[in-house]
């Protein structure tokens, strides 16, 4: 509530302060972002629910969440359907909003509709994401420098992308475009990215009720072949009958597989893939505390192939051709975070392969890279590029 009281004497009252009406001649009201952090971060998020229910004289357009907390009074809130464009970045040595109790902006976003996007810095801590709070909170491996450059390009990415609509920003928010003075920092970032402006077809979200891993989204079979483990479970925050280091706010697939290695199929029918340029989804490594399968300190991998309704397959490519699924960050308050994979549709097509995009039978993700492993999946989707033209005034 204070949040919009501000707006509304900033932008609304009546007023005679010429700081305030030089102000409002420069700022368009139908172009406004808000940023929060700590418990900023979740107010932003309950402003624009209740700036949603009473409508003023301009309008929240995007949301971007440091850190934010997820207390019991506003457990449930997220940004509001049909959806205002959320970003929320955390470091995983947060020693305030700690997630040992699975409190986190992560649940802000699963609750979320798209678009919605979160990064996870390696070694970032809470107190970083300003400059007025001095006490380094946890025991961060980047500075407050690094932290703040980091978060400044993709705070700069995300309204400039839906604020102005500056589309050359898109894919900064996917991971798969970075910047020298990002990737010259000794860090990793995680992202999660389902964006705007792109068609998509969901073949796996996890959410069926009651849960079933045997049937996907698109109304077909999931079927395993090898894996010591698939099934579908919630992926929050439980400490019994194991601490499960989960911190998201929905249910996913998980996979574990052993030195035989195995495979997962989603059939999806016969589905035309060619207006997709993306297949897309949410992994991570599951960490134990004990009896963890996935290799200290090494990034996952796995193939990926297509298979067409005459049988021909794509070449299985491994995820690491396109981006490592790093290992978890262990610290105080380990955390089992899943980051996107964005693999290009034409990459299946490659080498002059027979496979026909235009019937393809299921998609198969087979555990032959690594000999071990256990790893978490969420919204597996198909992403078109949206070719509308935009509206020129």
């Amino acid at each position: 509530m204070t949040i919009l009281k501000h707006l509304d004497a900033l932008l609304i009252e009546p007023t005679i302060d010429t700081i305030v009406t030089s102000i409002r001649a420069k700022v368009n009201f139908n172009m406004i972002g808000l940023l929060g952090h700590s418990r900023g971060g979740e107010g932003v998020v309950a402003a624009q629910n209740i700036h949603a229910e009473f409508k003023c004289a301009y309008d929240i357009k995007a949301i971007l969440a440091f850190a934010p907390t997820d207390g019991s009074q506003w457990e449930g809130y997220s940004p509001y359907d049909p959806g205002v464009p959320y970003m929320m970045i955390y470091g995983t040595e947060d020693h305030d909003v700690t997630g040992s109790t699975g409190k986190t902006g992560f649940r802000t976003y699963d609750r979320a509709v798209r678009p919605r996007h979160y990064l996870a810095i390696y070694g970032g801590n809470h107190n970083f994401f300003n400059d007025k709070w001095d006490q380094a909170d946890g025991s961060p491996t980047i500075t407050r420098e690094e932290q703040k450059d980091i978060t400044t390009v993709y705070v700069t990415a995300f309204f400039s992308n839906y604020l102005l609509d500056q589309q050359a920003y898109v894919e900064f928010s996917a991971g798969y475009t970075v910047p020298p003075s990002i990737s010259a920092i000794n860090t990793t970032v995680l992202h999660s990215d389902q964006p705007e402006r792109w068609i998509h077809l969901t073949v796996d979200d996890s959410q069926d009720v009651p849960a079933d891993v045997s049937t996907n989204s698109l109304g077909f079979t999931n079927t395993s072949s090898g894996v010591t483990t698939f099934t579908e479970e919630s992926l929050r925050f439980i400490t019994s009958p194991e601490y499960n280091y989960y911190i998201h706010d929905t249910d996913g697939l998980r996979v574990e597989w052993g030195q035989d290695g195995g495979s997962v199929t989603f059939n999806v029918g016969n589905q035309n893939f060619h207006p997709f340029a993306y297949l897309n989804f949410r992994v991570g490594q599951r960490f134990r505390l004990t009896d963890n399968v996935n290799p200290p300190d090494q990034p996952q991998d796995f193939s990926v192939t297509l298979v067409d309704v005459a049988g021909n397959s794509s070449p299985a490519y491994p995820v690491s051709v396109y981006i490592p699924i790093y290992y978890t960050y262990v610290g105080e308050y380990t955390k089992s975070i899943m980051q996107t994979v964005r693999i290009p549709m034409r990459a299946f097509t490659a080498n002059g392969s027979p496979l026909n995009l235009g019937h393809i039978r299921s998609i198969r993700f087979t555990f032959d890279q690594v000999n071990t492993g256990e790893l978490i999946f969420d919204d597996i989707e198909l992403l078109g590029l949206d070719i509308t033209e935009p509206v020129i005034p």
